[in-house]
């Protein structure tokens, strides 16, 4: 069932067990994840030939470190997320760390899952959206069945296929609740947003428990 009201409903009752952990772990997720803004000083002939060549060597090195910290802490943070909604009391913040223990398989995931919603959104967009809603349960994946980064993404794909326009559906409800949150005197986004995640880890348990009830069936035939 990925009705988006569903999950988002399931999500709501997922974070009023823990809301206290919720919301410091979505923040904390958020600014170090989210990414910065850099702006340019000047324009035409301000800026020297190698001021431009510097900067961006800069602009590379800092979008190659960004993929490889997101890695991990998407794998930690979602792992967290996913083990709160199965009622694991036991989760604290130090959970949200928990990709570093493999951080380099998740690093390099990081990167090759960055890379390519990156190389999809350029193609017009529309293939970076396909790609970013197929690829998305990949740091679970990873976590949960100690993939590599590339059986992840393959993983990934085949757990969503069939189910894009669903999940496209989750991004709409998701973005209108995350508008809600920002109404509500702002302050509403610090439920929203876990809430939001909270939702998409209950999409990833319903495609997981179809896929497993599918491979059961077929395993029957």
């Amino acid at each position: 069932n990925l009705d988006p009201m569903t999950l988002l409903s399931r999500a709501w009752a997922t974070f009023q067990t823990r809301p206290k952990l919720l919301v410091p772990m979505t923040l904390l997720f958020g600014s170090v994840v989210t990414a910065q803004n850099w702006g340019d000083e000047g324009s035409g002939d301000d800026i020297a030939l190698a001021k431009m060549i510097a900067l961006a060597v800069g602009g590379l090195i800092f979008f190659v470190i960004k993929l490889s910290i997101a890695g991990p802490l998407r794998a930690g943070y979602d792992m967290a997320l996913l083990r709160i909604t199965k009622g694991d009391q036991s989760v604290e913040v130090g959970d949200f760390f928990a990709g570093f223990h493999k951080v380099v398989p998740l690093a390099i995931l990081g990167l090759l899952h960055g890379s390519i919603i990156t190389a999809g959104m350029l193609c017009l967009v529309v293939p970076g959206v396909v790609l970013a809603l197929g690829l998305w349960p990949c740091y679970l994946l990873a976590m949960e069945q100690e993939l590599s980064p590339i059986d992840a993404l393959k993983a990934a794909w085949r757990l969503t296929q069939g189910h894009k326009l669903a999940l496209f559906w989750l991004v709409i409800a998701s973005f209108g609740a995350i508008v809600v949150g920002l109404l509500a005197l702002v302050v509403g986004v610090f439920i929203a947003a876990p809430v939001v995640q909270l939702a998409w880890i209950n999409a990833y348990e319903e495609l997981r428990q179809a896929s497993a009830a599918d491979n059961q069936l077929q395993a029957t035939l």
